[in-house]
């Protein structure tokens, strides 16, 4: 008898045990970590240090919180914190380069500011994208590229296929193939069959990548959703880790020409030059409004900006990389950044009412398209073609002008 409370003590323990290590295993698997590792106490001011030893201590309002380990995780670790427990609109530290001994890392932003609005204190609403996220895509790039005329040749095409635009998308590979033959062109599978891979492979300079969307370790449900076109600025900032410059093609794009008359522009742009002719219509009349919360903008000076088609030369220079491509790749993992699903999507570009908004949306053209205006005054004739000759011709439809070469 004497043994039996004992054994209900030992056996309330095991499950006490138990009960703790599971809520510990479920900590680490929690996607967006709050405060786990930091040490806190009561301060008046608001600072963050870094000690030669990689201690991290960075104190905002009341709360000071401490961890030894990597100084861009660290800070960008704070960041997320901070933005989870105050909302959007906090100005943030833009992403320039620390002290010499940390030249190599980075604070990690999360709240966009237009960079023609530096001096001010306007922001758009954060992003809470999980630092693990952000580490497993190995999106804060360090190794960055400059566009010269000597380099800008050097570059590989880049596009996404589904099975249902396989065939569509045989005319842009062979476009490709006759007018820029000496480049690679690589292929990320969006869902093709297994006979479209083997098919595909054949073509010559032609390689084929899954896109792991699927994988939600790396990305959002929504990503698997190709009619939100979160895929697209994220196959370019995975391409780009492996090559410092790309060309973007839609499946339904032709080439009509060579792109080695561009290079003067593509060096003038700084790096990212879109070639698909523009339409009359500015960036406001295919955006919805909710997407200035995350980018602010001037709406009037937007008004009269043309929006550009995606299609176009991409590298991973360092003023590209962190106010358009960075930003890019935070709202494609944002869903209610790249998609306000409720919306229709714009099926085509209607000739009335050019300038302002007409109840569609146009994901992520609508997105680079804001990020380069900031970016660059507003001025589309700096990163687009001035429509005086067709480089791209986007035809959503199966053709045949050009023949696939099979190597």
């Amino acid at each position: 008898m004497l043994l039996l409370p004992k054994k209900r003590l030992r056996n309330g323990l095991l499950t006490l045990g138990v009960a703790v290590i599971i809520i510990v295993l479920v900590n680490l698997v929690l996607e967006e970590p709050m405060l786990s590792g930091y040490t806190k106490r009561q301060l008046n001011n608001h600072s963050s240090t870094v000690s030669p030893d990689f201690v991290c201590t960075i104190t905002d309002n009341d709360t000071v919180y401490s961890v030894t380990g990597d100084y861009a995780a660290c800070v960008s670790e704070w960041l997320f914190t901070v933005d989870a427990r105050t909302g959007s609109g906090r100005q943030h530290p833009d992403p320039r380069p620390m002290t010499e001994a940390y030249q190599t890392s980075r604070i990690i932003p999360r709240c966009y500011s237009p960079p023609h609005m530096a001096n001010t204190s306007i922001t758009g609403a954060c992003f809470k994208v999980s630092e693990r996220r952000i580490q497993g895509l190995g999106l804060a790039l360090t190794d960055y590229h400059t566009v010269n005329p000597d380099n800008v040749d050097k570059f590989v095409f880049v596009t996404g296929i589904s099975a249902n635009h396989f065939t569509e998308s045989l005319d842009a590979i062979a476009s490709v193939q006759k007018f820029m033959s000496r480049h690679e062109i690589i292929v990320y599978d969006l869902g093709l069959t297994q006979e479209q891979v083997e098919e595909m492979i054949t073509y010559c300079r032609v390689s084929v990548i899954q896109f792991r969307s699927k994988d939600r370790f790396l990305y959002p449900t929504h990503v698997q959703k190709l009619s939100t076109f979160a895929f697209k600025p994220l196959i370019i900032m995975e391409a780009l880790k492996s090559h410092p410059a790309i060309v973007w093609i839609d499946s339904s794009a032709r080439l009509h020409q060579s792109l080695d008359r561009y290079y003067s522009r593509i060096v003038s742009s700084g790096g990212i030059y879109l070639f698909t002719p523009p339409p009359k219509h500015s960036v406001v009349h295919n955006t919805h409004p909710s997407l200035y919360e995350y980018f602010p903008t001037n709406i009037r000076q937007l008004r009269h900006t043309r929006i550009l088609m995606p299609d176009g030369y991409y590298s991973r220079t360092e003023s590209l990389f962190w106010h358009v491509l960075w930003w890019w790749s935070m709202c494609a993992l944002t869903e209610d950044c790249i998609c306000p699903c409720r919306l229709k999507p714009c099926s085509s570009f209607t000739s009335e009412n050019v300038l302002d908004y007409i109840g569609c949306h146009r994901y992520d053209m609508s997105v680079i398209n804001i990020l380069l205006a900031n970016y660059h005054g507003y001025d589309s004739s700096i990163y687009g073609n001035r429509r005086e000759i067709k480089v791209f011709e986007k035809l959503r439809k199966n053709t045949t002008f050009y023949e696939v070469k099979v190597c």
